[in-house]
């Protein structure tokens, strides 16, 4: 599993080594506030925004936001997941702000669905990497 620099900047550097191993336990203890408020600012989410992404409450939001906030791990996992899938867009698209831009944007491979959107979900995330690998190698969908 490469961690590559979406990863690094998303997360930071003890989360995205501990990625890199497999190690899930570390990187979901790694997952901080700090992480969500970067995860905020890379896709320059609103608290509403967020919180749909997320599927959690707004109230919840705030919370994970707070320094001291305990991330639950199955939270953690969902953000570990957008890193990762943030990863394989940056690296097929071959550049971040194009990446950021197609997750946030309805895609029409994906029926017009932001990928961003799909995320919430094991099914989701298979069906938007499977959409960045047909990019990758240039497969028509």
């Amino acid at each position: 599993m490469r961690s590559g620099s979406a990863i690094i900047s998303l997360l930071g550097a003890p989360a995205a080594r501990a990625f890199s191993r497999g190690d899930v336990d570390a990187a979901i203890a790694a997952v901080s506030p700090r992480t969500f408020r970067s995860f905020k600012g890379f896709f320059q989410l609103d608290k509403k925004r967020m919180s749909d992404v997320l599927s959690v409450g707004e109230r919840t939001v705030d919370r994970m936001l707070e320094p001291g906030y305990r991330v639950p791990a199955d939270l953690a996992d969902r953000l570990l997941r957008i890193a990762r899938v943030l990863d394989e867009a940056e690296d097929a698209l071959e550049d971040r702000q194009r990446a950021l831009d197609w997750l946030k944007s309805g895609v029409p491979a994906l029926g017009w669905r932001v990928p961003l959107d799909l995320l919430r979900t094991d099914l989701g995330t298979r069906l938007v990497s499977d959409e960045i690998a047909r990019i990758k190698f240039g497969i028509p969908s």
